[in-house]
């Protein structure tokens, strides 16, 4: 674990980095692509710059914002950062996947965005019930197909109003996609994909809120960025303002969620 106010050699000395990943630790005043190959130390170079930022910038944790993809490198991500600076500093950085920083905003703002704050979060089987309730003449088996292709185009920012643009939509999906968010929002609650939309809407149409959060997160890291699609991307755009320092990183060469539209 580091000292208290290490200095910058100490730091760069203990996160035992190469000349590269140091060279990109060092760079804190400016958005910063990061572009490299498998198993060269992608996360790494992230965790260093959150830990270079808190224990040599005195960035304070509560202005860092990481985000990953799945809930597990989210997890590694929050461990490793324990190791070099301990629980209390480690556990002020928000660290979340798209989909949690989703719900973690929209509980915090859930009456502007329209919402009650106990508001349920529907996978693709909670959906198909709730659809269900509106074909009682189908078995919910029948649903998996149209649920799925719905989910799929909610991932990549598509809703019922420009559904027919969707590349791999379906004419037959179309009515089951209206009747399934006229459902959702008669319940008051949302599905997993639109935890993405429904936020990014949130801060673009509340310039005060947007303005709250722009000054929270400082600081924003995306780790595997080559696999962030377009509703992905719409949101980072909204949390950066004109002050934040984001850094990306990610290998071009290996978008493995290509086939979403990233």
């Amino acid at each position: 674990m580091i000292e208290n106010q290490p200095t910058s050699d100490e730091v760069l000395n203990a996160l035992s980095l190469n000349d590269r990943q140091k060279e990109a630790v060092l760079i804190n005043d400016v958005p910063l692509l990061i572009l490299a190959g498998a198993g060269s130390g992608k996360t790494r170079t992230i965790i260093s710059k959150i830990v270079y930022d808190i224990e040599v910038l005195g960035v304070s944790p509560y202005n860092i914002l990481a985000v990953t993809f799945t809930n597990k490198a989210a997890d590694e991500m929050r461990n490793r950062l324990r190791l070099y600076m301990g629980e209390e500093k480690a556990s002020g950085v928000t660290i979340k996947t798209f989909h949690s920083l989703g719900a973690f905003l929209l509980r915090k703002y859930a009456l502007p965005a329209g919402l009650s704050p106990s508001f349920v979060i529907y996978d693709e089987d909670e959906a198909r019930s709730l659809l269900s309730t509106k074909y009682p003449d189908l078995k919910i088996k029948d649903l998996k197909e149209p649920v799925k292709n719905i989910f799929a185009a909610k991932e990549r920012g598509y809703s019922v109003k420009n559904y027919m643009s969707y590349s791999d939509s379906h004419t037959d999906v179309y009515d089951y996609f209206k009747t399934y968010d006229a459902a959702l929002r008669e319940s008051g609650n949302v599905d997993l994909p639109e935890l993405i939309s429904i936020t990014t809407s949130l801060l673009l149409s509340n310039p005060d809120i947007r303005k709250q959060e722009n000054e929270r997160y400082k600081y924003i890291f995306i780790d595997e960025y080559q696999d962030t699609n377009a509703a992905q991307f719409s949101l980072v755009k909204a949390l950066v303002g004109r002050d934040n320092i984001i850094c990306v990183v990610g290998d071009d060469d290996q978008s493995i969620y290509g086939f979403r539209g990233s």
